[in-house]
């Protein structure tokens, strides 16, 4: 009984751990915490350690009073899009985000970042059509070169859960294998 207790302690001090490093955080995110934005931006990007599910959200506040509206939160795990109504104008925002993890794990955590004054006054200059069109271009393929980098990012997240399940499965078959032949070394004793 007492090697069976000790191999059900060791089973949970090796599982303890793969689901401590399960936990969703931010890794990176643009603007980056503590950035000063030169340019207008009307979207932030949130990229996870983690996979994340659909139920994630984020909250932007400027100055720490007034909310700005998200008109979309797009999640293609492990990263967050997340677009604003508008351009954002000269402050500091705090982005308060909640991801729940792919290991249902809720976490939560903040960061901040500004914008420049400058952006301001550069936003309320009007386009021309053509450079409109060339800088939606240029948008349109930095978009797709982000949603090529974050597929590959994606699977490795999802090779890595597999890891996990896998490494789970090893253990508790393990565990099960011992557990039976204390059981029958035990009851073979017994009939002796």
């Amino acid at each position: 009984m007492k090697k069976l207790l000790i191999l059900v302690v060791w089973g949970l001090i090796m599982i303890t751990p793969t689901y401590a490093l399960a936990h969703s955080y931010v890794s990176e995110s643009s603007p980056a915490d503590g950035e000063v934005v030169h340019e207008a931006i009307d979207e932030l990007q949130l990229l996870f350690n983690g996979g994340i599910e659909q139920f994630s959200t984020v909250t932007v506040t400027k100055d720490g009073e007034e909310e700005i509206r998200v008109e979309d939160i797009l999640i293609e795990s492990p990263s967050m899009y997340v677009a604003l109504e508008s351009p954002l104008e000269a402050g500091t925002y705090t982005v308060d985000w909640v991801a729940m993890g792919a290991d249902t794990h809720q976490t939560e955590g903040s960061y901040s970042f500004s914008v420049d004054e400058a952006v301001v006054n550069e936003a309320e200059i009007e386009e021309t059509p053509q450079e409109e069109e060339e800088r939606l271009e240029e948008d349109n393929e930095e978009i797709l070169e982000d949603a090529t980098g974050n597929e590959s990012e994606a699977e490795n997240a999802g090779s890595v859960e597999e890891s996990t399940v896998s490494q789970l499965f090893i253990i508790a078959a393990v565990s099960v294998a011992i557990f039976i032949f204390f059981a029958l070394r035990r009851k073979g004793r017994s009939r002796q």
